[in-house]
C-alpha cells in the first residue's frame, strides 16, 4: 500500500446509507397571531412568541443546506395564523426569492390583507402559489370563519388572478358544508380561480370541540366520488379550474386510476419522509396537522432533527402503519394508511386505521377502539421505508472517494483525479503532503507549499512509533494551514498520546467541518458498522438495523460546528501556543 495507510480502501459517502427523498418541504408558519378564529383551526394558541428577524433568515439558508446535501430542490410554504400580520413578512421573501434556483414558495393566506401593491410584489418575488381558505357560499362560510370572511376572500381572489398570480381556494369539508363544496366550485370559476381541493377535517385544537362533524366514511365515499366524476367533466371540457384529488383516500374514488409514475401519490408523503412544519418559536412538527413535538430550531438544525428525532424515523417506517386492518389490506402500498394526522387528532396515535377509510369501516368506530387496533408488536424487523424515501442499495458497489495505488493516493468525485505530491505542478488543484516526523523541516514543507494553487490538501504524517518528536512544529504547520484557509484533510488519525485531555479538543480545531455535508465525508461503512475517520476512531451504530439511529446526529455533530459556534473568527478559533504549547 505505500507509504500511506488507510483503515479501509474504500470510503463511502454515509448519506447513502440514510434515508434522503426524492423532494421535501418546509411549511413555516411565521406567526400564529390571526384576525380570524375560524371554527375548525388545528391551532391551540394565538399568542405564542415569534422568532426574530435574522434568526427566520438563517433558517433559509438552513434549509437551503439541507436541499444541497440531498442534491434536490425545495417548496416552502410560508403561512400562519395569517402571515401578513407580520410586518416583516418581506424581508422573509425576498430572502427566499435570493434562492429561487433551488426554491419555489407558496403562500397560505385567509385573504383579509391582499391589496393591488401587495398581489404586485408577490408576482415581482415569482410567487408559485397564492392559497386561500374559504368554507362554503357567503352565509356558510362566514359562519365558520368569521363575519365579512367571504367578501374579503373572493376580492382577494380576483385581485391575484388579475395580477397572474396562480391562487388556489382550499375547502375544509365537514357534515354542516359539504354540499356547498359545488356551489364553491362555481365562484371559483367565475374568478378565474385555478385550483380548488377539498380536505376533511382534523380534530385537533379548534377541530377537536367540532370532532362530531367529521363526515361518516360512507359519506366520505359519496363526496369523493362526485368530486372525481365532476373533476373529469372539468377536464374533458378544458375548464382552466380544476379540483385537486391528490390528498389522502381518493384515489379509492377512481379505483381504474394508476399511478405507475408516483407509487405513493395515493397516501400521505409528508410526514417523516419529505416534509417538516415549522413553527414561529422554532418548534418543529413532522406536519402542521401532526402535533407531534420533533425538536426545535432554537437548539437544533434541520439536520440534526431529520435524522436524529426517532419521532421521524418511525414516521418514515412502513412497518408501524401494518396494524390490524391495514396489515392486510391489498390497497396498502398505494394507500398507506391514510391521513396520520386525522388518526392521530382522533385516537391519538399516527399508526391508526384512517377513522374514515370506507374500505375499513361503515362508520367511525370510538378512539379507544381504533387505538387499540393500532398496536403493533415490538420487532427487530429492519426498517421498510416508503418508495419516495431514497436509501441507498447496500448491495451495490458505491464507488471510491479515495483510493491508494503504488504509494499515491487518488480523490474520486465522480471522475477519478490524480491527487499530485506537493512538489509537482498538478492543474487540479489536489496534492498530497507526505511528512515524515523523523525528518521534519517545517521552513522546507512551507516553501513547498507557498505559491500552490491549492483546491484540498490530503496531509499524511508518519510517526511509527507513537513518539512526541516534532509534536509541536507538527501541530503548529497544522495550526498555520487552518489559520491560512488551506482545505486539508489529514489522512490518518494524529497520535492520540500526543494530547492528553485536550485531544478532541484539538482535534475538531484542526479539521472541524463547516457544514454538514463535509462532515458526512468523515464517515465510512466497514463490516455493516458506521465508523468515523480521520480525527479518531469510533464505532457508531450498526447499519444493518441501526438501532442507536436516533444518536447518528451526535456524531455528527461531533465534528461540526454549527454556525453560531463559529462567530469567532479562526485566529481565537486556533490559538497554537495556548491549545498545543
Amino acid at each position: 500500500m505505500g507509504i500511506i495507510a488507510f483503515a479501509i480502501k474504500k470510503v463511502t459517502k454515509i448519506l447513502n446509507y440514510l434515508p434522503k427523498p426524492h423532494s421535501s418541504f418546509l411549511q413555516w408558519h411565521i406567526t400564529e397571531r390571526c384576525n380570524l378564529r375560524c371554527k375548525h383551526c388545528y391551532q391551540t394558541s394565538y399568542e405564542t412568541p415569534e422568532m426574530p428577524l435574522p434568526k427566520m433568515l438563517s433558517i433559509v439558508d438552513e434549509y437551503i443546506e439541507l436541499l444541497d446535501l440531498w442534491g434536490i430542490e425545495g417548496r416552502m410554504q410560508v403561512t400562519g395564523g395569517e402571515p401578513f400580520v407580520r410586518k416583516d413578512i418581506f424581508d422573509v421573501l425576498e430572502k427566499i426569492h435570493e434562492n429561487r434556483n433551488k426554491l419555489m414558495f407558496t403562500i397560505m393566506s385567509n385573504g383579509f390583507y391582499v391589496t393591488r401593491d401587495i398581489a404586485k410584489k408577490l408576482k415581482d418575488l415569482n410567487i408559485n402559489n397564492f392559497q386561500i381558505s374559504i368554507e362554503g357560499e357567503a352565509h356558510t362560510n362566514d359562519y365558520i370563519r368569521g363575519k365579512g370572511a367571504f367578501k374579503k376572500i373572493t376580492e382577494a381572489a380576483k385581485i391575484l388572478v388579475e395580477e397572474g398570480i396562480h391562487t388556489s381556494l382550499s375547502f375544509t369539508v365537514t357534515s354542516i358544508n359539504s354540499k356547498e363544496y359545488f356551489k364553491v366550485l362555481e365562484i371559483a370559476k367565475s374568478l378565474g380561480v385555478q385550483t380548488l381541493w377539498s380536505d376533511r377535517l382534523v380534530p385537533w385544537g379548534s377541530g377537536k370541540q367540532i370532532q362530531e362533524q367529521m363526515l361518516q366514511p360512507l359519506d366520505v365515499k359519496e363526496h369523493y366520488e362526485k368530486i372525481t366524476r365532476i373533476s373529469k367533466d372539468l377536464e374533458r371540457n378544458g375548464s382552466k379550474t380544476r379540483l385537486s384529488r391528490n390528498r389522502t383516500l381518493y384515489f379509492m374514488a377512481d379505483p381504474k386510476k394508476e399511478h405507475d409514475r408516483l407509487p405513493w401519490a395515493n397516501h400521505c408523503d409528508g410526514v417523516g419522509t419529505r416534509g417538516m412544519t415549522v413553527l414561529c418559536d422554532g418548534t418543529v412538527y413532522p406536519c402542521r396537522r401532526l402535533p407531534i413535538k420533533v425538536g426545535n430550531l432554537m437548539e437544533q438544525s434541520l439536520f440534526e432533527i431529520w435524522y436524529g428525532n426517532e419521532w421521524m424515523w418511525k414516521l418514515r417506517d412502513k412497518n408501524n402503519y401494518k396494524n390490524e386492518k391495514c396489515g392486510n389490506c391489498e390497497l396498502f402500498e398505494r394507500c398507506g394508511g391514510g391521513a396520520p394526522c386525522i388518526a392521530y387528532g382522533y385516537s391519538g396515535t399516527p399508526f391508526a386505521t384512517d377513522p374514515q377509510c370506507w374500505k375499513a369501516f361503515d362508520k367511525i368506530l370510538p378512539a379507544e377502539e381504533l387505538a387499540r387496533a393500532a398496536q403493533i408488536a415490538e420487532s427487530d424487523k429492519e426498517p421498510e421505508y416508503w418508495e419516495h424515501v431514497i436509501v441507498q442499495d447496500t448491495g451495490k458497489d458505491l464507488g471510491e472517494h479515495f483510493e491508494l495505488d503504488n504509494g499515491r493516493i487518488y480523490y474520486c468525485n465522480g471522475i477519478k483525479t490524480e491527487v499530485s505530491k506537493i512538489k509537482e505542478e498538478n492543474p487540479s488543484g489536489l496534492y498530497l503532503l507526505n511528512i515524515d516526523l523523523n525528518n521534519f523541516n517545517i521552513d522546507e514543507i512551507l516553501n513547498k507549499i507557498e505559491n500552490k494553487k491549492i483546491k484540498k490538501l490530503f496531509v499524511s504524517i508518519r510517526n511509527n512509533q507513537n513518539s512526541t518528536q516534532n509534536k509541536n512544529e507538527a501541530l503548529f504547520l497544522l495550526g498555520h494551514l487552518k489559520n491560512k484557509n488551506v482545505n486539508f484533510k489529514l489522512t490518518r488519525p494524529l497520535p492520540r498520546g500526543w494530547f492528553g485531555f485536550d485531544y478532541f479538543r484539538v482535534s475538531r480545531a484542526l479539521n472541524a467541518p463547516q457544514s454538514w455535508k463535509d462532515s458526512m465525508e468523515l464517515f465510512y461503512i466497514e463490516n455493516e458498522q458506521i465508523k468515523i475517520r480521520n480525527i479518531i476512531n469510533i464505532d457508531g451504530p450498526k447499519l444493518k438495523y441501526m438501532p442507536s439511529r436516533n444518536q447518528i446526529y451526535e456524531y455528527f455533530s461531533y465534528f461540526y460546528n454549527r454556525p453560531r459556534r463559529m462567530q469567532k473568527p479562526k485566529e481565537e478559533l486556533i490559538k497554537v501556543k495556548a491549545v498545543w504549547g
